[in-house]
């Protein structure tokens, strides 16, 4: 699982990062729910 919460996280930063980057709207809120997913996951799996 820790693997998992961490691409996640990745993932919305690159995710977040290519939306600032472009100015799109879309990219934003799928980062933003990616990081919200990672989040969730370690509060739930944590050991």
């Amino acid at each position: 699982m820790l693997h998992l919460s961490r691409t996640l996280f990745l993932g919305a930063a690159l995710t977040s990062a290519a939306g600032l980057a472009l100015d799109s709207m879309w990219l934003l809120a799928a980062g933003a729910w990616q990081l919200i997913a990672a989040i969730l996951l370690e509060l739930v799996y944590r050991p």
